[in-house]
């Protein structure tokens, strides 16, 4: 989902968050939480049971920092004076650079092939190609791609 920031009628930015994916991550934050209470509620707390506990306590860590990992992911384009402020968590590593409105230059989205997997990419041309995202979803790329290209035609048209 795109969210697009405003002020007034100027467009200022725009959001990316993948629905589906923070959609799990907060399923699984819930599950972190009440299989060890739930846990906890029918056996109490038995140090006979001491392995039980023990996988509650993982089960609990792992899941909350699978859940926090997917429910807090963004990725965020804005137009800051004369500057263009890019940033996504979406992936590892978290990728954030600041480059002027006229160095941008376009963008470029190619296919990379890895095994069975493929690979979508998106490069922003400024003084050299740099990778910014790179996806399992095309139009996941093509809609990143559309945003940043309305923004970049926004941002041109206000200077």
């Amino acid at each position: 989902m795109i969210k697009w920031h405003s002020l007034g009628d100027k467009m200022t930015g725009f959001s990316y968050y993948p629905l589906l994916e923070i959609s799990v991550g907060i399923f699984l934050l819930i599950c972190s939480f009440v299989v060890p209470i739930l846990f906890l509620v029918y056996n109490g707390i038995n140090l006979a049971q001491w392995d039980e506990l023990l996988f509650c306590a993982l089960f609990f860590l792992l899941f909350s920092f699978m859940g926090k990992s997917l429910t807090f992911q963004s990725l965020n384009v804005t137009a800051e004076g004369e500057q263009l402020r890019f940033y996504q968590n979406l992936r590892e590593p978290p990728t954030e650079f600041q480059i002027s409105k006229n160095e941008l230059e376009g963008l470029n989205t190619k296919e990379q092939v890895i095994g069975d997997d493929t690979f979508y990419i998106l490069n922003l041309r400024i003084p050299k190609e740099t990778e910014f995202y790179r996806s399992v979803n095309r139009k996941e790329i093509a809609k990143i791609s559309e945003a940043i290209i309305a923004l970049g035609k926004q941002a041109k048209e206000d200077n």
